[in-house]
């Protein structure tokens, strides 16, 4: 599942561990929008998270004397559903049919959308990748693509009707950060947390809570519980707690990767 997180004006900047905490749990690809120039500015195609500290080096080139904390922000993280992993299928989108523009890495468009879900109704054989014959160029696209070229091109300014938005909710059973002059809209349920806006729970946490195993100490990556039983989720020995692997990893726990024994076993 993709993560978007929305900066409102007047709010910081996420800290960088928050930044390598989101890739590192969405790492097919990151991309960014903000207002400039009165328009929005679109710069995305990270592949790793190096990439993605170039892209906001380059956004803060871009603001010059303007302060980020002075303007709208979307993010995305992706955690690719269909459509390759590649730097053109990353998110936000214009909001176009226009094929260039929907695989730019570096543009400024009227208005930036980033989505979280799938959109089932876009993810067929509209776009068959890879069969035999087709380019990737010409057929790999994402559902948000289609949906975009299918559905909103068509709405004009309709997009910006309540009640349209709540159609577009109930239609595709997703979340969808847009940027615009307008600033930041919203369509389907986002969590709030110190003024920032998330598409799901997997914003929670960041890197600052790693554990120093070195002293005998441990807590969830997560939450920051230190209540036993912790485990290990893999060999960078991310820990969690039995809650948080169940809803960030989809597994149930299990005594081989238990912390406490572990840690024993170093005695």
């Amino acid at each position: 599942m993709c993560l978007i997180v929305t900066k409102p004006k007047g709010k910081s900047l996420p800290v960088a561990e928050q930044f390598n905490f989101w890739f590192k749990g969405h790492p097919d690809g990151f991309g960014l929008a903000f207002l400039h120039q009165k328009k929005v500015r679109i710069l995305k195609g990270a592949l790793s998270v190096e990439r993605m500290f170039e892209l906001l080096a380059k956004m803060k080139e871009y603001l010059d004397k303007t302060k980020p904390e002075d303007i709208d922000m979307i993010f995305h993280f992706r955690q690719a559903t269909n459509g390759s992993i590649s730097p053109k299928n990353c998110h936000p989108f214009p909001i176009t049919d226009n094929q260039e523009d929907l695989a730019s890495l570096d543009i400024l468009t009227d208005c930036a959308l980033a989505h979280n879900g799938i959109i089932f109704s876009c993810d067929g054989d509209s776009y068959p990748y890879g069969l035999e014959g087709n380019t990737v160029d010409s057929l790999d696209k994402t559902d948000t693509q289609q949906f975009i070229e299918d559905y909103l091109v068509g709405m004009g300014n309709s997009l910006w009707n309540p009640s349209v938005q709540d159609l577009i909710a109930d239609f595709t059973d997703s979340r969808f950060a847009f940027l615009s002059k307008r600033g930041i809209t919203y369509i389907g349920d986002f969590t709030e947390e110190n003024g920032c806006k998330y598409s799901n729970g997997g914003y929670k946490g960041t890197m600052i809570n790693q554990p120093t195993l070195e002293h005998g100490e441990a807590t969830c990556l997560l939450c920051g519980t230190d209540k036993s039983p912790l485990y290990f989720v893999d060999e960078d020995l991310t820990i969690l707690c039995a809650s948080c692997l169940r809803q960030l990893e989809g597994v149930e726990p299990n005594e081989e990767n238990e912390v406490g024994r572990f840690l024993e076993s170093l005695l």
